[in-house]
């Protein structure tokens, strides 16, 4: 049989071909079902396109991809730090895939196979489908996973949810009673989000200290300090207001602080407040948190990358990074 063509695609499609080519280099520009049915139609034909099936199966392309979620997260940027300085001597330029959309989460991810010149690729919490994982593994693309795993892949992870336990067994112990928290909502099944983790160990420690997590002292949000501001706002002016508030991120927490110092509360003394990540910030605000090793899980992923590039017969490697409470000012 004849290699597919675009046309091929789109008439089973049932789209235009410019439809086609856009869900291959404009993707923002097509709706999420039509985008899925396309791609769906390219895996079903194993279409590659002619620019791509001309370099297919050639090695040494000399590009690295990064993608992953929310790339404008300061956590993203630490994590790619660590990528870049562990590839600062290898032959490599990286390319970075942004997934901002956090609806349309998966398109840069479920496309790459198809149409990167790419020697390998590391992805930040992003979950893999199986039709995807199938077509990194049937295209060769090297690939190493950040906060999310699968049995075909290597993965540097962290245990989000001993974090949450370890920043309740830290706020118990200094003598909390009232423990609320502040996250972040899933906004697609598509993308990773760490908060429900992060609260999933946070509860588990307080049920398990005879405290338990009231439904009211649980607010999720966006990813923004303002949105945090505004919900520390409402759980501190409660009638039974808690008496520490443990936020999914440092940002979070700065949100948690401005609210507590418009409404003349001191912290601690009034309500405890702790962050997850350690940012560089969170040392000039004397704010407690959890740190997770951000730089660290980017360069090992670096690092099981160019292993499985240069043997790619050896076995994958699961990596977790430890998590460790910070102390400061704010607990």
């Amino acid at each position: 049989m004849s290699r597919p063509t675009i046309y091929d695609v789109a008439a089973r499609a049932k789209v235009s071909a410019a439809t086609v080519s856009n869900v291959l280099n404009a993707p923002a520009r097509v709706k999420p079902e039509t985008f899925k049915r396309v791609m769906a139609v390219i895996h079903e034909m194993n279409f590659v396109p002619k620019a791509e099936a001309v370099t297919y199966g050639r090695k040494g392309f000399g590009s690295i991809g990064v993608v992953g979620t929310f790339t404008q997260y300061a956590s993203f940027n630490h994590r790619l730090a660590g990528v870049l300085d562990a590839l600062r001597l290898e032959p490599y330029k990286i390319t970075i895939f942004d997934q901002k959309d956090p609806q349309r989460e998966g398109e840069h991810l479920a496309k790459l196979p198809i149409t990167g010149h790419l020697d390998g690729l590391i992805v930040m919490s992003l979950p893999l489908s199986e039709q995807v994982a199938d077509r990194l593994l049937g295209r060769n693309l090297h690939t190493v996973l950040i906060e999310t795993d699968h049995p075909d892949f290597s993965s540097v992870e962290v245990d989000n949810q001993k974090g949450g336990r370890l920043a309740a067994e830290h706020l118990i112990s200094k003598g909390r009673k009232k423990l609320a928290f502040i996250g972040e909502q899933q906004f697609a099944e598509s993308n990773i989000i760490l908060s429900s983790q992060r609260l999933k160990g946070y509860r588990e420690a307080l049920e398990a200290a005879g405290i338990g997590l009231p439904d009211e002292y649980v607010s999720l949000g966006t990813f923004d300090v303002k949105d945090a501001t505004r919900q520390a706002m409402d759980l501190l002016q409660l009638p039974d207001r808690p008496d520490a508030i443990f936020c999914y991120s440092d940002y979070q927490a700065v949100g948690v602080l401005k609210a507590a110092k418009a409404l003349g509360l001191k912290v601690p003394d009034d309500v405890a407040v702790m962050g997850f990540d350690d940012m560089e910030f969170a040392d000039y605000l004397g704010l407690t948190t959890i740190s997770q090793s951000l730089y660290d899980s980017g360069r090992i992923a670096a690092k099981l990358l160019m292993e499985r590039i240069d043997h790619p017969e050896g076995p994958t490697q699961q990596v977790t990074l430890p998590v460790k409470v910070i102390q400061r000012e704010t607990t």
